[in-house]
């Protein structure tokens, strides 16, 4: 598995995910909640186990989508409101609603034939 953000520290991460929050004005205060329970969470390394996408590169190195929803299945939360939350982040970051939705059922697909059972 690809590590591109392996000499990053928490708080690297945290901060580029948080201005990047702002910069798409997606930043509420359940937001920044969020990007910090996540980059902060015991339960995973996101330097070492944040990949982004698996198939396709990711628009923006971290891409706060991709970081939430690997988090949110690293750490064995529900993986079907992940899905849900990442198809509607893709959107709120900018996907059109088509390839958002496009990438939901990949993800969908990933979880059901390999990652439910790994």
């Amino acid at each position: 598995m690809k590590q591109p953000y392996r000499y990053w520290s928490r708080n690297d991460l945290f901060w580029k995910l948080k201005e990047q929050a702002i910069d798409f004005q997606n930043c509420t205060g359940d937001d920044l909640y969020t990007i910090k329970a996540a980059c902060y969470d015991e339960r995973w390394n996101p330097a070492t186990q944040f990949n982004g996408y698996n198939i396709v590169q990711d628009d923006l190195h971290p891409f706060l989508p991709c970081f939430i929803h690997d988090w949110r299945w690293i750490t064995n939360q529900n993986a079907e409101l992940a899905d849900k939350e990442f198809r509607n982040n893709l959107i709120n970051y900018g996907y059109p609603k088509w390839k958002a939705n496009l990438y939901y059922y990949a993800v969908r697909l990933g979880w059901f034939c390999y990652y439910k059972w790994k």
